[in-house]
């Protein structure tokens, strides 16, 4: 997959997927856990080092101290260290998301609604579906929001001020919003009222 990113977008940052590392992570270093009491420690501290240089420095230490094999699996995670430290993202705005972030924000808008054995045709109904009940709770909280007061934090007053302002905005938000808008928000009020019969 490297080689095919590296010819077909050259221009992008390949990162690995963050979640696979860290599912492979227990059974790569156990060994090292077993051996040393203070490993687990070093190797997080290895991982979230904050720059290059640390990082680099961290894993010397690690190799010297524990006795890492240039053919086992940190060192070939180190090899690979442009494509998913931390370090190496620095230049790189990723939103806080980790790279399997948006399979799993797919995987769970489908939950409920298709699994690995449904037919293609069903497919195509049940994403209709998917997309008309995720539009209907978006609206509820559309809702919800506008109709509802904040739950304050604190008994200061400032706090209950910004609420009141919030409150009071809301409406005008939606002074400006294009005329069809209220055909869209009509149509979806009778989509809903006759799922509900």
């Amino acid at each position: 997959m490297g080689n095919a990113i590296k010819k077909v977008f050259p221009n992008t940052r390949h990162r690995l997927c963050e979640w696979h590392i860290e599912r492979h992570e227990p059974e790569h270093i156990r060994p090292f856990v077993a051996r040393y009491s203070d490993f687990q420690e070093s190797y997080r501290h290895w991982v979230n080092s904050d720059t290059i240089e640390e990082y680099e420095k961290k894993i010397e230490v690690m190799r010297s101290r524990y006795n890492l094999e240039h053919n086992c699996w940190i060192s070939e995670m180190y090899n690979q260290r442009i494509h998913w430290a931390k370090p190496f993202f620095k230049d790189s705005f990723l939103a806080s998301m980790t790279t399997s972030g948006r399979s799993e924000s797919i995987n769970s808008f489908f939950d409920g609604f298709v699994n690995s054995n449904t037919m293609l045709n069903a497919f195509v109904l049940q994403y209709e579906i998917a997309v008309e009940t995720r539009r209907a709770t978006e609206e509820d909280e559309d809702f919800k929001t506008m109709n509802s007061r904040a739950v304050l934090s604190s008994v200061h007053p400032i706090e209950a001020k910004a609420d009141d302002l919030t409150i009071q905005e809301k409406p005008k938000a939606f002074e400006n919003a294009p005329q069809g808008c209220s055909t869209e928000i009509s149509q979806a009020d009778e989509l809903l009222q006759e799922k509900q019969w």
